[in-house]
């Protein structure tokens, strides 16, 4: 688990907000993902002066960990949970299980960042870091979404993120980006699928992750019912509606009908056709998609959000 040159950049842009005063809660203890010089011109392009740089010792065998980031940026605390105390977490629990009620809204700052993928039971771990921020707080999620095949047991859709951390949990999306692991690793913000009536689709050459930042902005019971897929509670609520009006039911789109068509009499050519479809030749499926995707240039400032 730990912060990449990338993760960390989004930090220093959002820690005016999220980090400075703040009480901070890391899903285990996170490490610096990067090199002594990496992070210097890090800090120094975000204008941070060497006297408040955190004070990391580099000569140790093993990646240092991210607590003096996070002081230095201001954290009235940084306290860390994780599943053993064999890296001297503040907090030993199994996020498979539910949290004991005292760490409840505990937290000004939760920071997941790579952990959530590798927990089986991911409602119950991702409920129990929405619960431990306080009404006013922010939850930051980092994780895999595409082409992180067998890294752990999930990788994250837009769809997933954008429906539970939504109003009815009590959570309010600030932003949500991906960001592209290729030479320039590009950043995108990425649009609610609910939002345009669409599927946020990707298809890939380069690792994706996704980071998504949402405020608490109300105390509700979290899951309280079971979140459902945006553009099927869409299709399922217009078929309720015109079947009450004692309406026909739309007929199927002109491509699905000329989709079913060859599937049934043409098997091959649907095969070549679904092919060329879900490619990188099609814009639908890349970050060139205007509906589901916004380049954003790189923060370089704090405040930046």
């Amino acid at each position: 688990m730990g912060l990449d040159n990338e993760t960390t950049r989004y930090l220093l842009a959002d820690s005016k907000k999220t980090i400075r005063g703040k009480s901070v809660l890391t899903i285990a203890r996170q490490t610096l993902q990067m090199g002594e010089s990496e992070l210097d011109r890090l800090l120094k392009e975000f204008g941070i002066p060497a006297e408040a740089q955190p004070n990391i010792d580099w000569k140790s065998k093993r990646r240092p960990y991210a607590e003096p980031l996070f002081s230095s940026l201001g954290a009235l605390s940084v306290n860390s949970m994780d599943f053993s105390d064999y890296e001297s977490a503040d907090l030993i629990h199994d996020l498979n299980d539910p949290i004991p009620d005292k760490w409840k809204k505990k937290f000004d700052f939760v920071c997941e960042s790579g952990s959530l993928e590798h927990i089986f039971n991911l409602p119950v771990a991702v409920k129990n870091c929405m619960e431990m921020v306080k009404v006013g707080g922010y939850l930051t999620w980092a994780g895999p979404a595409n082409n992180f095949f067998g890294h752990g047991f999930y990788q994250f859709s837009p769809e997933l993120l954008y429906r539970i951390l939504s109003k009815e949990n009590g959570y309010k999306i600030i932003r949500m980006i991906a960001i592209e692991y290729d030479s320039k690793r590009r950043w995108y913000r990425v649009h609610d699928p609910a939002v345009k009536h669409d599927r946020i689709k990707l298809i890939s050459k380069h690792q994706i992750s996704v980071i998504v930042t949402a405020e608490r902005v109300s105390e509700e019971k979290i899951f309280l019912r079971n979140p459902q897929q945006s553009d099927y509670l869409e299709e399922w609520n217009d078929t309720a509606h015109q079947i009450k009006l004692n309406i026909t039911p739309k007929k199927k789109h002109n491509m699905r009908a000329i989709k079913d068509y060859l599937i049934s009499n043409h098997p091959r050519l649907a095969q070549i056709g679904r092919t060329i479809q879900q490619s990188g030749l099609n814009r639908e499926y890349s970050f060139k998609n205007p509906k589901s995707f916004e380049p954003l240039s790189k923060p370089r400032k704090a405040g930046h959000f």
